[in-house]
This record gives C-alpha cells, structure tokens and sequence, in this order.
C-alpha cells in the first residue's frame, strides 16, 4: 500500500509514477504474454526486478517535494532501461553480444547493437531485495571463484553460472577491470561460451600519450571485431550524434554539481548516484539518457532558485568513496532520518567531466576523446590508479561540496580500496578531516548485515562527531528480512 505523504501533491507523485513503472512493465508482457513467461522461468533473476515499486518505498520514507519528486523520476528511467535489456531475454540473444560492464557502449549505439550486460541483473537484484544475491553468489563460489573476491562481478558470473543469463549470444566483449574478480569472472564466461571473445586492455598509466594511442587502436579493434562476427557496419556520423548527446549531458551533470555545493543544496543522496551510474555505465549518449537528465534537471534547478534542501532536517554534508551498498538500499534514506546526513557526491560519481567533453569533428577526435573518457572511468581511475590519480580528486571533492566529514565505504572484496585506506586515514588526519570508515560487502549481506553498517556509523556520530540523532528509534532495529 501506497501510506500516504500529508498532501495531495506529494501522494499523486506517488501515486503516478507506482502507475507508470506497472505501465511499463505491462507494456513488455503485453508484447507477447507467452514469450514474457515463458522467460520469468527461465530466467528467474529477472522476477526480482518486479520489486521496483517497493524499492520506491524504501528510498523514499518520509521524503517530500522535489526529493520524492527526483527518486521517482530516476527510478522510473531506470524502469524503461532495464526493460530495454530484457527485451534481448524475451524475444532472443541470436543477434546480440554479451559484455561486460566499463566498455564504450557508445560503440555498440553507433553500429546498432543489441547487447546484454553481464553485471546488470545481479547487481540491480541484490538493490531491490538482498536476499536474492546469496543464491547467485554460493553458485559461482561452487564453480570456483573465491569468496574473497568483488561481488559486483561475482554476482554476474553467478547468474550466468545458474543458468540464467542467455548463452546464444554472437560474440563476448569483455576488459580487464575492475579488479582481479572481473579477470576471474571474465574467465568463467569464457570457458563456458563458445562464441568469438574481445577483450579490450584498458592502460594502467593512461595520462602517457602513448599508453591512450595504444587505447585507440584496441577500440578500433573492437569495432572490426564486432563488424566481422555481428554483420553490423560503424556508423561514423550515429556515433558523433551519442557523443553530442554526451557533452550536453557532462555539462548537465556539472551544473548539477554546483546546485548540490550551494549552501542549501538542492539535491543529494542516491538522487546523484543513480542517474549518473545509469549513464555513464550503460546509457552514455542515449536518448533517453538526455531526456532523464533534462527532465530533471528543470525540477533540480526550479528547487536551486527557490532555496528548497534536499533533505529536511539537513544537519551534515558528507562525500562517499566506494560503492555504495547494494545490498542495503535504504542506506542514504537512513542517512537522512536518523543523523539529517546528506551525502552529496560519492566516487561512482565524481569526476573531471569539464576535461572529458569530446571533439566530434573527425573520426580520430572521437576515438582519442572516448578512449580518455573511459579511461578515467572510476573502476579505472578511482580504485587501481596510480595515487595521484584519487587522493587529489578526494580533497577536491571534499573541499567543493563543504563536507563536515568523510564517508569511506570498505567494501572488503575490494582489494584496491582496501590498500588504500591507511592513505586515506593518513592524510584526512594531516588535513584535520573526520572521516568515518564502515566494513561491508557489496552485495552480501551475510558477511555484514545492514545493522552492521548502521552501528559503524552510529559509533563515529556519537563518539567523533558529538551527535545526537534525529530518531533514536533507527539506531537499531531488524531488518534483516526485509526487502
């Protein structure tokens, strides 16, 4: 049941978009009723999906105006996007490619690709009920893969270790990030496909001409690859138009980032994460992608001119480095209830987009321009770089969004941000800079339950920050069996 929000507005907001995410999800089964079922029993993974509604639910508890307004509108986009990839499930894999995530899909817009990304399903299960992540995580551990290692990826080998992911695809794209998990992953894949494989080498020391030169050419070879086993031709002038689409969207993304450093930020929290992941991970350059971002960024700015917070009982401003924890999707609702926390840039996020825009007028510009886009990818840039490649985007994050602390998520599968930590601690104590780091995993929340982080940080609220909270009836409760 829909609980009802103290005015009409706010309630019909509610109310329209729980509508329009059932509309879409209808419109699919609609298309062919048999083919749709037919495919929720042969790919269970997707059944967890039907949850967004409740998902709405948790993110937004006791949420108004413009932030109830913001999360429904990216959860809805984010709706229409995944049933844009389920398609490929119901109708057929036969003229698609599977890939892994942190690749130029630009490419696969620009030649007309249907693709399936690997680490989608898993990962935005695991975001809509937790519990459906530990089926997925002991198949892939009973196939091989430690237990030590990222879950983001695991979690996807897992799906398709089960079964649930189509096989009948014409070619395998993959890379070498994130991490050792994905290469671990990748291999999986790879000896369980008989279908023709790329693998795309992103540098390490990507600021060296020569290293982003050699980047250019490994594209140039996923395109003749995805021409000679796809039957699809590059098409040269499609692919200026996504990365058009794409600089107005970087340009977006930066005046969002002003409006949410202002004094009264007009928006914070997963409202910054989601649309940005979407895009910059699956969507870059997309249509829809630039309609999500105009749509809300009139609403962004109409809350900027009229001093309307993002949250309403701010008392705090934090940045996040990490992933956030999928696995506890009520996580930034949390911030916001129990200690009036708004967290207002995180490292999925962050980035030097103001150096990113891309020359469009050669093919040569937009090859070198996307090979030093991804490049600087977070998974490429923030938790394997080189040093000087994330303490200084940390600092500059930390000083323009005028954080009181610092939120460090340490996921334990993440070997690289693991390392990274007593850095961080070092420096944040130089710089004079509380900073709250909490253990988790990613998608599993039986390593630590989602008590678990909410104890970490209310031991730094209390003992660090001198805090009191808003409710002490959220310090601790059970919610180990909820969605």
């Amino acid at each position: 049941m829909l609980k009802y929000r103290g005015n009409i507005k706010d309630q019909w907001i509610d109310f329209k978009y729980w509508g329009m995410n059932w509309l879409s999800i209808l419109g699919l089964v609609a298309s062919n009723p048999c083919k749709v079922i037919t495919s929720l029993f042969k790919y269970p993974v997707i059944y967890h999906l039907l949850k967004v509604n409740h998902l709405a639910k948790t993110l937004n508890v006791d949420r108004n105006g413009t932030a109830l307004l913001l999360s429904e509108i990216n959860l809805h986009y984010f709706t229409k996007g995944v049933l844009r990839q389920l398609q490929t499930f119901v109708y057929g894999a036969q003229d698609s490619i599977l890939e892994n995530s942190m690749i130029p899909t630009e490419i696969y817009q620009a030649m007309d690709l249907k693709v399936i990304c690997a680490e989608l399903l898993g990962n935005l299960d695991t975001f809509c009920d937790h519990r459906s992540a530990a089926a997925y995580l002991d198949a892939i551990e009973n196939n091989g893969l430690p237990s030590d290692t990222c879950s983001y990826t695991r979690i996807s080998a897992g799906v398709f270790a089960s079964g649930e992911m189509p096989r009948n695809v014409k070619a395998f794209v993959t890379n070498n990030l994130p991490c050792e998990g994905g290469l671990g992953s990748n291999v999986y894949y790879a000896d369980n496909l008989d279908v023709p494989i790329y693998r795309l080498d992103s540098p390490y020391y990507f600021k060296k001409e020569d290293s982003l030169d050699a980047f250019v050419e490994d594209i140039r070879g996923m395109i003749s690859f995805l021409e000679e086993h796809t039957g699809h031709r590059m098409n040269w002038n499609k692919l200026r138009e996504v990365l058009e689409r794409e600089n107005r969207i970087d340009e977006l993304e930066l005046e969002r980032w002003d409006m949410a450093a202002s004094e009264i930020p007009a928006l914070a929290s997963e409202n910054i994460w989601m649309q940005h992941w979407w895009h910059y991970n699956l969507e870059p350059g997309h249509p829809e992608s630039l309609k999500w971002y105009n749509e809300q960024h009139e609403h962004i700015k109409k809350a900027y001119e009229s001093k309307e917070p993002a949250l309403k009982n701010l008392r705090y401003r934090t940045v996040m480095w990490n992933t956030p924890p999928l696995m506890f999707s009520g996580f930034w609702s949390w911030l916001e209830r129990c200690w009036g926390i708004a967290m207002l840039n995180d490292m999925m996020t962050y980035g030097h987009f103001e150096d990113m825009f891309i020359d469009t007028n050669t093919n040569e510009t937009m090859l070198k321009g996307l090979a030093g886009r991804w490049c600087s990818h977070t998974m490429s840039r923030h938790t394997r770089g080189a040093v000087e490649d994330f303490l200084p985007d940390i600092w500059q994050m930390v000083e323009r969004f005028q954080a009181d602390f610092f939120l460090v998520a340490g996921h334990i599968g993440c070997r690289s941000s693991v390392a990274m930590t007593g850095l961080m601690k070092e420096e944040c104590r130089k710089r004079d800079i509380p900073i709250c780091i909490f253990d988790y995993e990613l998608l599993d929340s039986r390593v630590c339950s989602r008590q678990g982080i909410r104890d970490q940080i209310n031991h730094f609220m209390f003992n660090v920050m001198k805090a009191k909270p808003l409710d002490e009836n959220l310090l601790v409760f059970d919610d180990a069996a909820a969605w």
